[in-house]
């Protein structure tokens, strides 16, 4: 299971995933990716694109799902995806991704490389046959997708957790009060 969750918006690269997944379902015919998110027009037009490019039988659209779902769908996932084109924001999914323990499969843009490094996930070129690459080389490879995400969920613990949250906010909080007398 190939998983993407969140937004719809042309800059998250679907359509580039798309475009992938008849590369990955020719070596991979068990795979299947589910889709979760998006707008009854966004997933419309993605279901014509998929049905355009043969892959209908191999994605899921599940559409919004409530947050409380993502653990489960997260659980079903062997990757999980980021197939992003454009933009420079770190998407948000990214740190709900790390603390997963699953394998991250993104593109080598700096949305995503303001956070993720070689050691995190597998970045690859923002383009179809980067993204079938990476899967192909994920799921050939599962000792490597299992480390990657062992050691995401290593770097979640450390730096972004709830005490490490807790511990940067009484920091800025006290250099504010310092400033402040």
């Amino acid at each position: 299971i190939l998983l993407y969750t969140g937004t719809l918006e042309h800059y998250q690269g679907l359509k580039l995933l798309l475009h992938s997944v008849s590369i990955v379902h020719t070596a991979f015919p068990e795979a299947h990716y589910i889709i979760v998110g998006g707008h009854n027009v966004q997933i419309k037009l993605l279901k014509q694109l998929a049905r355009k490019l043969g892959v209908m039988d191999n994605v899921h659209f599940a559409g919004q799902r409530p947050l409380k779902e993502m653990p489960h769908y997260m659980a079903l996932a062997d990757i999980l995806l980021s197939p992003r084109c454009q933009g420079t924001h770190v998407p948000l999914k990214i740190y709900t991704y790390l603390r997963s323990g699953k394998a991250i499969l993104a593109t080598n843009i700096l949305s995503h490389t303001q956070v993720l490094t070689p050691e995190l996930a597998l970045l690859v070129p923002p383009t179809a046959e980067g993204l079938a690459q990476g899967a192909l080389t994920l799921l050939r490879n599962p000792a490597q997708a299992r480390a990657l995400g062992r050691r995401s969920q290593d770097f979640a613990s450390e730096y972004f957790s709830w005490p490490v949250f807790l511990e940067k906010s009484r920091q800025i909080h006290d250099e504010f009060v310092s400033l402040a007398q």
